[in-house]
């Protein structure tokens, strides 16, 4: 009980971060004077708590806070946009092979599995080289990597349930497939479905982190975490602000999203709680 308690009060921190920098997110470049595309060549390399620009400007002159908190926007609607696409498609898919089963299901898993077994990044690298970077383009590619997780889930789970008395009854009594998958086995897996969405948000974040970094993801001038990185590696030695402000924000948002993730899991499987 008291390993649940925890877990459950790791979850309302990790709430608690992920609410207040959206809210920052959402409010505040609304509220501060400066545009995150604004060029000042005669206040390049201020350091944090310099004037009015609170964390400092860039290599050409922008204002840094503003840059973090519109490219961490750009992660959280990249992250909850890929894994709204990724759940509604995992969803699909593993409610039908778990349902219906037979060889549509073992070739389905088969693939997925196939597909797991490679690193993601590369996986990830490979699509977005033949899409045209930005914003949509990387929601895409991080959805087709992260709906065989959720179809693996909701396979599993629908399979569980098929065999329980009431998804018997309800047959029995002539309810067709979609109204038992609907109406009678999605109600009794939604926490697995929130708990497996939840932690592909972070995913997504850490993903569009990784290809903006190397080029592939967001464009310049646009802000974005990942290429913010990749422009401070440069000037690590006299300004490494510039670098770990970008990194601060993503493992905020990551570490947030994980420990609402863990905390749901508990909450959705008490016995979650007595094993670790």
């Amino acid at each position: 009980m008291l390993r649940r308690l925890m877990k459950i009060r790791t979850a309302s921190t990790g709430m608690v971060m992920v609410v207040l920098l959206a809210l920052a997110c959402a409010v505040l470049p609304l509220l501060l004077p400066f545009d995150p595309l604004e060029i000042d060549l005669h206040h390049r390399f201020l350091p944090p708590l310099s004037g009015s620009h609170v964390l400092g400007t860039d290599e050409i002159g922008r204002d840094t806070l503003v840059r973090l908190l519109v490219g961490a926007r750009t992660s959280l609607l990249i992250g909850l946009s890929a894994m709204a696409l990724s759940t509604l498609t995992g969803c699909l898919t593993g409610g039908l092979t778990g349902f219906y089963g037979g060889w549509t299901r073992r070739v389905l898993m088969r693939v997925v599995d196939s597909v797991l077994c490679f690193p993601t990044i590369f996986l990830l690298l490979t699509l977005a080289s033949f899409g045209q970077p930005g914003a949509l383009t990387i929601v895409g590619i991080v959805s087709l990597v992260a709906w065989m997780e959720v179809s693996r889930v909701v396979d599993g789970q629908v399979r569980a349930l098929r065999g329980r008395e009431f998804v018997i009854a309800v047959e029995a009594m002539g309810a067709s497939a979609a109204h038992m998958l609907l109406r009678e086995l999605l109600p009794n897996m939604t926490g697995a479905i929130i708990v497996v969405s939840t932690l592909n948000v972070a995913r997504a974040i850490l993903m569009e982190a990784y290809v903006s970094y190397l080029g592939n993801g967001i464009q310049p001038p646009q802000p974005s975490l990942g290429a913010m990185l990749n422009d401070a590696q440069e000037y690590l030695r006299p300004d490494p602000w510039l670098a770990i402000l970008p990194g601060l924000v993503i493992a905020v948002a990551v570490i947030g999203l994980n420990f609402i993730g863990d905390g749901l899991r508990v909450a959705v499987d008490p016995r979650q709680g007595r094993r670790t």
